[in-house]
């Protein structure tokens, strides 16, 4: 049933690109999927994996599915970041000063986060699990961290990169019409746009009934305040996720995926 699943899943990817590649891209673009797929054929030999890409790429949706289908641990560090404010630690008070200054590669952030996910890190290595890392790491001062974390735990060839692609007028509608759930054990995302995305009651979560609500750097009160928002996540994006993935697919430390989701990849049955 997985396998069935993740090949609609990549023929989808494949019908996309048909109308957005030309040939020779296309064919490239097929082979990684079809070499993607085969990764998935033997659940005790799954690589762990990082997923990057611009604000609104489907980063989350997609780790969620895999998570969900295949028992992956899900370490989304802005989610983490997010719980620790919400909850008011210590660390959350530390992560939102840092966050009102626009400062979150400092050596306290830095730290923070190293600490955050060595807990994480050590329960997933004793249990014996895969992990899925969610928008890590967001800036070249982080790869020191990660090649830590490689060598820790013998992770060189088992783990790999995804990059999902796609336009920013999609990646902005999305990030800007976008909900979560406010239980902090489920994050689920919704969309206030797209009827195909939204919860089946409106302001409620379809997992855990928790109430839904808008991460304070997705709130845009207006047109200009939204084109504000957006040029600042982009140019986040730009400064400090996109160099990482150009260091990643050029040190060829990690195998490099790059896929082109379309809206089927983000339908109800996918959640």
């Amino acid at each position: 049933m997985k396998t069935v699943s993740i090949s609609i899943f990549i023929l989808t990817l494949i019908v996309f690109a048909i109308t957005s590649l030309s040939s020779e891209e296309l064919h490239k673009n097929i082979s990684q999927s079809e070499k993607l797929l085969s990764l998935f054929k033997n659940s005790k030999e799954l690589p762990n994996i990082i997923i990057l890409g611009k604000p609104g790429a489907g980063k989350s949706t997609l780790s969620k599915k895999l998570c969900r289908q295949y028992n992956y641990v899900h370490l989304s560090i802005g989610d983490i970041h997010r719980n620790e404010c919400r909850s008011k630690t210590m660390i959350g008070l530390k992560i939102q000063k840092n966050g009102k200054n626009k400062d979150f590669f400092n050596e306290e952030m830095i730290q923070i986060t190293r600490e955050l996910l060595d807990k994480r890190f050590d329960e997933i290595y004793q249990n014996n699990q895969r992990f899925i890392l969610d928008n890590f790491p967001t800036d070249l001062k982080y790869l020191p961290y990660m090649q830590e974390v490689i060598d820790r735990y013998q992770l060189k060839n088992r783990i790999i990169l995804i990059v999902p692609e796609v336009t920013d007028i999609t990646a902005k509608k999305r990030v800007f019409s976008r909900t979560i759930c406010s239980n902090m054990s489920c994050n689920q995302v919704y969309s206030l746009d797209n009827k195909k995305f939204s919860s089946k009651k409106p302001g409620i979560c379809n997992q855990c009934g928790y109430k839904l609500i808008q991460r304070l750097d997705d709130k845009g009160e207006n047109w200009l305040n939204i084109e504000k928002l957006w040029k600042e996540k982009m140019f986040t994006y730009e400064k400090s996720i996109l160099p990482v993935i150009k260091h990643l697919i050029k040190s060829k430390k990690v195998e490099t995926f790059i896929i082109l989701p379309s809206s089927t990849l983000f339908s109800n049955n996918n959640r």
